[in-house]
């Protein structure tokens, strides 16, 4: 299959520009690569380019994602037009309302659920959601003004920093890069 890479990559130049140039970033470019593959297999075994397309193809020819970037192919827009899977993603459906999604949910928990909440029990699995809330928030740094750390909780050198952070609470490891420099930390036990 390595072989065919080349092939694969010639094709997604011509893919891209028969769906109107579509963004080459998640999930477009999937979709690009996805459909130059089999374009590519299609071809290999005798068959016509976009003899086979994927549902997310099709969805995208058909508007789900909002409009492209340029024209596509009338081509293109006609074997998708006419392929029978087209008529079964053609079917319209309503989405619910901001207020309707709080209510469903409201019921499903037993109370009314924050926008943030909301949005993480819709495209999170329950036990990850609980797990997050069971563990609390992050250790923040409250910018308090501590022995170590210079006015409103800042500090203006290595050594202050380590310092403040080991008054952290419950942390494990820390890294951060700032101006091209790089402080890494991390706890041999799981701290205060």
């Amino acid at each position: 299959m390595i072989s065919e890479l080349p092939a694969v990559m010639a094709e997604a130049s011509r893919v891209r520009a028969d769906l109107g140039y579509p963004i080459m970033v998640t999930p477009f470019s999937q979709f690009v690569g996805s459909q130059a593959l089999m374009n590519v297999l299609a071809l290999k075994s005798g068959q016509e380019r976009y003899s086979r397309i994927p549902d997310e193809v099709l969805r995208f020819v058909l508007g789900h994602f909002g409009t492209p970037e340029g024209p596509i192919n009338a081509d293109i827009l006609q074997r998708v037009a006419d392929m029978p899977r087209t008529a079964e993603l053609e079917v319209h459906v309503e989405e619910k309302s901001l207020t309707e999604l709080h209510a469903e949910y409201a019921e499903k928990f037993g109370r009314p659920l924050d926008e943030e909440e909301l949005m993480l029990r819709m495209v999170l699995p329950q036990d990850q959601v609980d797990t997050m809330f069971a563990a609390g928030p992050a250790p923040q740094w409250t910018g308090k003004k501590s022995a170590s750390a210079g006015a409103a909780g800042t500090a203006s050198n290595v050594s202050e920093f380590i310092t403040a952070v080991n008054e952290l609470p419950k942390w494990r490891s820390i890294a951060v890069n700032f101006a091209g420099e790089s402080v890494s930390l991390r706890r041999a036990s799981e701290g205060k």
